[in-house]
Protein backbone atom coordinates (compact mmCIF):
# COMPACT_ATOMS: atom_id res chain seq x y z
CA UNK A 1 0.00 0.00 0.00
CA UNK A 2 2.69 2.42 1.01
CA UNK A 3 4.64 1.56 -2.13
CA UNK A 4 1.59 2.44 -4.28
CA UNK A 5 1.26 5.83 -2.57
CA UNK A 6 4.93 6.61 -3.18
CA UNK A 7 4.66 5.56 -6.84
CA UNK A 8 1.50 7.68 -7.27
CA UNK A 9 3.20 10.67 -5.67
CA UNK A 10 6.25 10.33 -7.93
CA UNK A 11 3.99 10.03 -10.97
CA UNK A 12 2.20 13.28 -10.05
CA UNK A 13 5.56 15.02 -9.60
CA UNK A 14 6.68 13.77 -13.01
CA UNK A 15 3.51 15.04 -14.68
CA UNK A 16 3.88 18.44 -13.01
CA UNK A 17 7.49 18.72 -14.16
CA UNK A 18 6.59 17.78 -17.74
CA UNK A 19 3.76 20.32 -17.74
CA UNK A 20 6.15 23.09 -16.65
CA UNK A 21 8.67 22.09 -19.32
CA UNK A 22 6.00 22.18 -22.03
CA UNK A 23 4.78 25.59 -20.85
CA UNK A 24 8.34 26.93 -20.81
CA UNK A 25 9.04 25.56 -24.30
CA UNK A 26 5.78 27.05 -25.56
CA UNK A 27 6.67 30.48 -24.13
CA UNK A 28 10.13 30.27 -25.71
CA UNK A 29 8.60 29.51 -29.11
CA UNK A 30 6.16 32.43 -28.76
CA UNK A 31 8.99 34.74 -27.70
CA UNK A 32 11.13 33.73 -30.67
CA UNK A 33 8.26 34.61 -33.04
CA UNK A 34 8.37 38.18 -31.66
CA UNK A 35 12.03 38.68 -32.55
CA UNK A 36 13.21 40.53 -35.62
CA UNK A 37 14.23 38.43 -38.60
CA UNK A 38 17.67 40.00 -38.83
CA UNK A 39 20.22 42.04 -36.92
CA UNK A 40 19.54 45.24 -38.89
CA UNK A 41 15.87 45.80 -38.09
CA UNK A 42 13.45 45.73 -35.19
CA UNK A 43 10.13 44.03 -34.64
CA UNK A 44 7.31 45.85 -32.81
CA UNK A 45 4.73 44.19 -30.60
CA UNK A 46 1.91 46.54 -29.67
CA UNK A 47 -0.81 45.98 -27.10
CA UNK A 48 -3.73 47.94 -28.46
CA UNK A 49 -7.24 47.23 -29.75
CA UNK A 50 -6.45 49.28 -32.88
CA UNK A 51 -3.46 49.95 -35.09
CA UNK A 52 -1.62 52.84 -33.48
CA UNK A 53 1.58 52.37 -35.46
CA UNK A 54 1.85 51.35 -39.10
CA UNK A 55 4.77 51.16 -41.50
CA UNK A 56 3.37 54.31 -43.16
CA UNK A 57 3.46 56.22 -39.87
CA UNK A 58 7.04 55.06 -39.34
CA UNK A 59 8.03 56.16 -42.85
CA UNK A 60 6.47 59.59 -42.23
CA UNK A 61 8.82 59.87 -39.24
CA UNK A 62 11.84 58.70 -41.28
CA UNK A 63 11.99 55.38 -39.42
CA UNK A 64 13.10 52.56 -41.67
CA UNK A 65 14.56 50.11 -39.18
CA UNK A 66 11.31 48.24 -38.41
CA UNK A 67 10.55 45.13 -40.41
CA UNK A 68 7.42 43.88 -38.67
CA UNK A 69 4.57 45.19 -36.54
CA UNK A 70 2.15 43.01 -34.59
CA UNK A 71 -0.92 44.47 -32.86
CA UNK A 72 -2.85 42.42 -30.31
CA UNK A 73 -5.59 43.19 -27.82
CA UNK A 74 -4.75 43.09 -24.12
CA UNK A 75 -7.12 40.18 -23.42
CA UNK A 76 -5.36 38.04 -26.04
CA UNK A 77 -1.93 39.04 -24.74
CA UNK A 78 -2.93 38.18 -21.18
CA UNK A 79 -3.86 34.70 -22.36
CA UNK A 80 -1.15 33.95 -24.95
CA UNK A 81 1.77 36.18 -23.90
CA UNK A 82 1.35 36.34 -20.12
CA UNK A 83 5.12 35.95 -19.72
CA UNK A 84 5.59 39.46 -21.20
CA UNK A 85 3.79 40.92 -18.16
CA UNK A 86 1.92 43.58 -20.13
CA UNK A 87 -0.94 45.03 -18.12
CA UNK A 88 -1.74 48.31 -19.88
CA UNK A 89 -2.91 49.28 -23.30
CA UNK A 90 -1.30 50.75 -25.23
CA UNK A 91 2.09 49.20 -24.63
CA UNK A 92 4.88 49.17 -27.20
CA UNK A 93 7.62 46.55 -27.16
CA UNK A 94 10.67 46.60 -29.43
CA UNK A 95 12.63 43.44 -30.22
CA UNK A 96 15.89 42.95 -32.02
CA UNK A 97 16.88 39.51 -33.29
CA UNK A 98 17.84 38.31 -29.78
CA UNK A 99 15.76 40.01 -27.08
CA UNK A 100 13.29 42.70 -26.09
CA UNK A 101 15.28 45.92 -26.03
CA UNK A 102 12.69 48.56 -25.23
CA UNK A 103 9.22 48.90 -23.71
CA UNK A 104 7.05 51.96 -23.23
CA UNK A 105 3.42 52.97 -22.87
CA UNK A 106 3.98 56.24 -24.72
CA UNK A 107 3.80 56.38 -28.52
CA UNK A 108 5.99 59.50 -28.74
CA UNK A 109 8.67 57.82 -26.66
CA UNK A 110 8.58 54.86 -29.03
CA UNK A 111 9.00 57.09 -32.08
CA UNK A 112 11.88 58.96 -30.40
CA UNK A 113 13.60 55.69 -29.51
CA UNK A 114 13.29 54.37 -33.05
CA UNK A 115 14.49 57.65 -34.57
CA UNK A 116 17.52 57.72 -32.29
CA UNK A 117 18.47 54.14 -33.09
CA UNK A 118 17.70 54.15 -36.79
CA UNK A 119 21.29 53.57 -37.83
CA UNK A 120 21.52 49.98 -36.70
CA UNK A 121 23.75 48.93 -39.57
Amino acid sequence: MRKNIIISFLFVLLLTGCSNLLSSANNKAKFERLLSDDEYTYSLFIASPRELITLNILEENNITNVSRIQHEELQYIDKEYKFLKINRSPSFLVFDNKEMIYMTENQSDLVNFLQNTKNKE
